[in-house]
């Protein structure tokens, strides 16, 4: 457990690092393509390179993407806890792939099911985003350090060959 946090505090501290707005731009491209299949009128707000991360749908709602709005801190919080270190370096890095794009999707569908929600009128923005936020925070972070409680502990069976 001890190498999980240490890679932990050496991801966070490069998450902290960079400005990651290329990953901000491609949910904001990402979540207005899901809301354009389900109907919702979307606009591109900002000049390229400036002001590039709003998004305005139904001339009712405004969003402003950042890093947080990416999930990027649950997967670089996730890698640790995915790492397996009885599985060769491949495997390794093919699960971190997998359960990095997986975290993605989830991320891209919830903001988009949020905001489409929100506008139809459904629910309260602020209401609906935090508590969907709150629920897929604590899903995540609790179900990768039980697996990775579970695999330490060796009740998990090798079946690795």
């Amino acid at each position: 457990m001890i190498y999980r946090m240490a890679a932990l505090a050496i991801l966070l501290a490069v998450y902290f690092t960079f400005d990651w707005i290329w990953l901000v731009q491609q949910l904001r491209v990402a979540v207005a393509f899901c809301l354009e299949c389900w109907g919702n009128e979307v606009i591109f707000l900002g000049q390229e390179g400036i002001s590039d991360t709003e998004l305005l749908v139904e001339n009712c709602l405004l969003l402003n993407f950042n890093v947080g709005c990416t999930y990027l801190h649950l997967t670089m919080f996730a890698i640790p806890f995915s790492w397996r270190f009885r599985r060769t370096f491949l495997k390794n890095c093919l699960t971190i792939s997998l359960v990095g794009a997986g975290i993605l999707l989830l991320n891209v569908v919830r903001v988009a099911a949020v905001t489409h929600m929100s506008c139809s009128g459904f629910f309260s923005w602020d209401v609906i985003h935090t508590a969907v936020d709150i629920l897929a925070h604590l899903g995540i972070i609790i179900s990768f350090v039980l697996m990775a409680i579970r695999y330490d502990l060796g009740t998990v069976p090798d079946t690795e060959s």
